[in-house]
């Protein structure tokens, strides 16, 4: 599977995650390979950003919901 399509696939599962334990599991991963293309440089920093911000924008809102139909 290419670094596009895990990353692709984990930001859906992310998206989809029914317990915050899964999305915090998709969000380490997705930050795991953000960061290991930007070391690498296959990245560029502006893309790099935009995409941290929309993992972590998801996983924000992913947990929000989840916390508050969990209680």
């Amino acid at each position: 599977m290419k670094t596009e399509d895990t990353i692709r696939e984990h930001f859906k599962l992310l998206r989809s995650a029914r317990y915050a334990a899964t999305a915090d599991y998709h969000c380490n991963v997705l930050y795991g390979y953000l960061k290991a293309l930007r070391d690498t440089g296959q990245i560029e920093t502006s893309l790099y950003l935009r995409m941290n911000h929309a993992v972590t924008k998801a996983w924000t809102l992913k947990t929000k919901f989840t916390v508050r139909t969990a209680a």
